[in-house]
């Protein structure tokens, strides 16, 4: 069939990833969106992340794979090398990162479930618990379509009980660009400009919030593997919160610059609704068990290790890397 004939939007629902677009125009809006298996061959700790496309350009990117001959490249275990590099962590994609540290910033077998899915003649979204990412911590992300133009992209992160008595957790929202970013004198937009076009980034929750640009380059916290890949060229727009009451974050992504702000209808996840949809699908989340923690359990918590053990940690199904 012609391109015309097909639909829009499609939930890929044996890998848990999404598809929403505008129009099969090239300049239309696009969004993929992925939850999934962490523990696949070849996966990295991406759940929840985002690619986002319109006016013809990619505003946010993935990445993609580094050198397969990086040390310990392919130790994809729990506690693996493989989780110090940072195309291959969290941190090095669109998705969120909490209380990052030496080792890997989702859990290495972790699966996140598209738990609804509508579609209508104007709109679309999608709804992914990555709860098992985050090792038992509430979080849930979904991403709307809204007009088939504008990209909503919103998160509901649980506290934990300890948090407030530490401080608070440590919660970073990424997207990588390879745009210019303009961030205003408040915080609370950024203009986004590639190949002479622009979109307008808004965060509309919480109230606090501001954007900030960082390199694409690792936290302080995290590994620094010499050899990776460098990134040039790409940066990150950024929030960095600490949480110490149940969150939700709202950012909102705007091909057409020009228009006033509109924020989206203030409800929660629960309660996103199409009224005209049609197509509907609800799944029930997957619930795993943590991984063994194995970085944190040593003395000196480091996913560097490139010595393969006599035993590796595996749970459900055999996964294999190739």
């Amino acid at each position: 069939p012609s391109p015309e004939q097909l639909p829009l939007d499609r939930l890929f629902a044996g890998i848990d990833v999404v598809s929403l677009r505008g129009d099969w125009s090239g300049a239309a809006s696009w969004v993929g969106f992925k939850g999934g298996d962490a523990g696949y061959n070849h996966n990295q700790l991406d759940l929840g992340s985002f690619v986002f496309e319109a006016e013809g350009e990619r505003w946010a990117l993935d990445l993609g794979k580094d050198d397969y001959n990086l040390p310990g490249y392919f130790q994809s275990w729990p506690g693996g090398a493989r989780w110090a590099y940072y195309r291959n962590r969290a941190e090095g994609h669109n998705t969120l990162v909490i209380d990052p540290d030496a080792c890997e910033d989702q859990d290495a077998r972790a699966l996140a479930t598209i738990t609804r899915f509508q579609s209508s003649s104007t709109d679309a979204f999608a709804i992914a618990d990555l709860t098992n990412a985050y090792r038992g911590r509430s979080v849930r992300r979904g991403v709307w379509l809204k007009n088939r133009t504008t990209l909503v992209v919103q998160d509901e992160i649980a506290a934990d009980p300890t948090d407030a008595a530490r401080g608070g957790a440590d919660v970073w929202w990424f997207m990588h660009t390879r745009a210019s970013i303009d961030v205003s004198s408040d915080g609370r937009s950024a203009l986004l400009t590639q190949d002479g076009q622009l979109i307008r980034a808004r965060v509309v929750a919480p109230v606090g919030a501001r954007f900030s640009v960082w390199e694409a380059t690792p936290l302080p916290t995290s590994p620094h593997p010499e050899l990776q890949g460098s990134n040039s060229g790409v940066r990150k727009l950024t929030l960095h919160l600490s949480l110490t009451e149940p969150t939700t974050i709202v950012v909102v992504l705007e091909p057409d610059e020009t228009l006033d702000p509109v924020d989206p209808d203030p409800r929660s996840l629960g309660n996103w609704q199409l009224d005209d949809a049609i197509t509907t699908v609800e799944r029930q989340a997957a619930v795993t068990a943590p991984s063994p923690d194995v970085c944190h359990a040593t003395a000196s918590p480091s996913p560097m290790a490139t010595t393969i053990p006599d035993t590796v940690p595996v749970l459900g199904k055999p996964r294999f890397t190739g």
